[in-house]
């Protein structure tokens, strides 16, 4: 072993191979951490995506929901409705102006939310959607 040393001291060629096999060791360990790094950041902001996505299609889904409700009862008009389901839930606030209701619907899955508002004409037996769109976020 003491041989080996001193023949590594009089050898140069051989330390610096070591040295460079070291540094791009290193150099390699701080790029794959990185790249793990960036990959989890994407993982998380997919999820983020997704919650986002469902409170927006439960929005959604409420102002269908109200819109079916207004169908067989036109008189029907809920003001704060809170709407729950499996953690979710949105809130159904229908104004009323006329033949005119302006459905808004706040649907929240977790700390996303998402806000959508229709506007729809009620005639006798006929419900026409005037518009249909995101609010904000």
């Amino acid at each position: 072993m003491k041989k080996m040393i001193e023949n590594l001291k009089k050898d140069k060629r051989g330390a610096a191979a070591l040295i460079a096999v070291v540094i791009v060791s290193a150099a390699a360990i701080i790029i794959a951490r990185g790249l793990a790094f960036l990959a989890l950041s994407e993982i998380d902001g997919g999820v983020s995506s997704d919650k986002e996505s469902i409170a927006g299609y439960y929005a959604e889904g409420c102002v269908e929901e109200t819109i079916k409700r207004i169908q067989y009862d036109p008189a029907y008009s809920p003001n704060d409705f809170v709407l729950d389901s499996r953690g979710s839930y949105c809130l159904i606030n229908v104004v009323s102006s006329g033949n005119e209701r302006t459905i808004t619907a706040k649907g929240t899955h977790g700390a996303y939310n998402k806000t959508v508002e229709a506007v729809i004409n009620v005639a006798e037996n006929d419900i026409n959607v005037i518009s249909w769109r995101q609010i904000g976020n």
